[in-house]
């Protein structure tokens, strides 16, 4: 069989070289006269090997600019050289001296797919403004943008006054204030957006009739949006307004570690939520709105974790949910504090609407409504019946007469209510036992002396009130002499959804466990099981083994792979903010890729099934 080298266009966009061999054969060779070749090429084998290896790398490692705009003093830090750093991609940083300086736009910056991913880093002294006319960045879909350590103030737009993002926006260390627009007053988010470290305050969205503005802080709209460590006050979503914070219309929103406060809306002061919203170690408070002054959600899912809404309110036109308004869908609150909200109209702490509400090692305290239910007013909506459970709860201080007013499923467990009566409007009560309820007179069908229950008897509870006894929320102690002392139901202290530990995160006693949210006598933080760190054994086959570097900010650790094939492995990082976080990523080998040398593997192949050049 005749063997010949010819040059061709290949996979990669190379001229590369055709062979006619039983694994390698092109019947059609390209003209090599068009691209500048005449005669025969002979290409050394190495030659060939070190193209596809470069290509390959090529292709796996972008290389992206970095870009500075300005050279040392605010005058030459202009629009013009900020678009020309961004043309670049990659990293744009500011040298505009030392003091704090602001670059006003004339026009958005447009982030596309292929400029590069660029992060803007503006050292915590560049403000980026619009000048209250045009939006600061627009990340279009497959776009991606980081903003670090800047300022986003005193954009307008329709959508998104300061960022409206439809690929992936990282905004980390910066602030966003004094953005205006319809939907979105500091961002609008219909992709995958993440904000850490940041503040957003004193953004503005406003409707026009028909159509009302939403999210004074950010709008997700179907969007995946993640919170963490941030703070927004004193956003607004004006006249008719949803969400003075953030509005979630149908995406995922998730938000740890992070404070809302005197944010303002028509529904919604802090959060509006028409989708899926987790709330982690979070405060709402002084947040203000005419339905759910700190969340308003509607047919959505709503979780909310460790955190306390205090100081809402819902007001004007007999406004309803002072702390939380759900209408359908779903709310579980665990280990939660809500004190001293107030509704115009009904539920001054918590206001449902044929949904189905579940409170867990919670207090209610010192909340207070203008007609129905101080502290609960679980109420059908249509015909939606509401479902409410509380598992050791504690509910008191509560403005008399109503804690609890009940027109629908209503379970109680294990719950002290103190202060004020329950009340069924003939509805379902289910006596999950154990509760200590101090009214006897309205103690929803509950009996003394019955399935654990004790009622017409005072709790004893701390007369201090609120305070920090621990944990990430405050609670009410009890003294040593309450009869809630060692008189719960112990299978359901020590059972899920209590899971043996009281609102503090605090070990209920295992042998005598509290009613209510708070566990007297703890012996504290339930104690981690240590687990021994597996060590390596001598075997034929490698074996992965774990170690634990005893730092402050973990690193990663090599993982040993008996074969080079992909693996999932837990990776210990950084986070953004500084702390340590663990990741799950697929790791490879931390030497050459092996998967490079595959082109090598099959040239290297064919070359022994030659038997020569020619």
């Amino acid at each position: 069989m005749t063997r010949r080298k010819e040059v061709f266009d290949g996979t990669y966009g190379l001229r590369g070289w055709v062979f006619e061999s039983p694994r390698l054969a092109t019947r059609t060779p390209i003209p090599l006269a068009p691209m500048g070749i005449t005669g025969k090429v002979r290409v050394p084998l190495v030659t060939l090997i070190a193209a596809f290896l470069a290509l390959a790398l090529a292709r796996v490692t972008p290389v992206l600019a970095a870009g500075v705009v300005g050279s040392g003093t605010p005058a030459s830090c202009t629009e013009d050289k900020l678009d020309a750093a961004l043309a670049g991609g990659g990293l744009v940083t500011f040298n505009c001296g030392l003091e704090p300086v602001t670059i006003t736009l004339s026009a958005e910056k447009v982030i596309t797919a292929d400029i590069g991913e660029p992060t803007v880093d503006g050292g915590g002294l560049v403000t980026l403004s619009g000048g209250g006319t045009v939006r600061i960045f627009n990340v279009n879909e497959g776009g991606t943008l980081e903003v670090r350590n800047l300022t986003i103030a005193n954009g307008h737009a329709d959508e998104g006054g300061g960022i409206f993002n439809l690929g992936t926006l990282t905004v980390v260390n910066s602030t966003l204030r004094g953005n205006f627009g319809t939907f979105g007053g500091g961002i609008a988010n219909e992709g995958t957006a993440t904000v850490t470290n940041s503040t957003l305050t004193a953004n503005v969205v406003e409707g026009a009739y028909p159509v009302d503005g939403a999210g004074g802080g950010i709008n997700n709209n179907g969007g995946t949006l993640t919170v963490t460590n941030s703070t927004f006050t004193n956003n607004t979503a004006c006249c008719g307004g949803a969400g003075g914070g953030i509005n979630n219309n149908g995406g995922t929103l998730t938000v740890t570690n992070c404070t809302l406060s005197e944010n303002n809306a028509t529904s919604g002061g802090g959060i509006h939520n028409l989708g899926r919203l987790t709330l982690t170690n979070c405060t709402l408070s002084r947040n203000f709105a005419v339905s759910g002054g700190g969340v308003y959600s509607e047919d959505g899912m709503v979780t909310v974790t460790d955190s306390t809404f205090s100081g809402n309110t819902a007001d004007v036109f007999s406004g309803n949910g002072g702390a939380i308004l759900i209408r359908g869908g779903t709310l579980t609150v665990i280990n939660g504090t809500l004190s001293g909200n107030t509704a115009d109209g009904s539920g001054g702490a918590i206001e449902n609407r044929g949904a189905t509400v579940t409170l867990i090692n919670s207090t209610l305290s010192g909340n207070s409504a203008g007609s129905t239910a101080t502290g609960i007013a679980n109420l059908r909506d249509g015909m939606l019946t509401p479902v409410l459970a509380l598992t050791n709860c504690t509910l008191t201080g509560n403005v008399p007469p109503l804690c609890i007013f009940n027109e629908g499923a209503l379970t109680l467990t294990n719950t002290v209510i103190a202060g004020c009566d329950s009340r069924s409007g003939g509805d379902t009560v289910t006596d999950g036992g154990h509760n200590l309820i101090e009214d006897a007179t309205n103690s929803c069908g509950l009996i003394n002396g019955v399935n654990g229950n004790i009622v017409g008897v005072d709790p004893l509870l701390d007369p201090a009130g609120l305070k920090d006894n621990g944990g990430p929320t405050q609670t009410i102690a009890l003294q040593a002499s309450s009869p809630a002392k060692d008189a719960g139901d112990l299978a359901v202290c020590a059972a899920p959804p209590v899971k043996g530990v009281d609102q503090r995160g605090y070990a209920r006693r295992r042998t005598n466990c509290s009613i209510g949210a708070y566990e007297y006598n703890s012996s504290g933080p339930p104690v981690a099981t240590s687990t021994p760190t597996p060590t390596a054994t001598s075997s034929a086959t490698p074996t992965a083994t774990r170690t634990t570097t005893p730092t402050a900010t973990p690193t990663p650790t090599a993982s040993a792979t008996p074969s080079p094939s992909v693996t999932a492995t837990a990776t210990t990082r950084p986070s953004e903010d500084g702390g340590g976080g663990c990741t799950v990523t697929p790791s490879r080998s931390t030497g050459t890729a092996w998967w490079l040398l595959l082109p090598v593997a099959g040239l290297l192949g064919a070359r022994r099934r030659w038997r020569g050049w020619g």
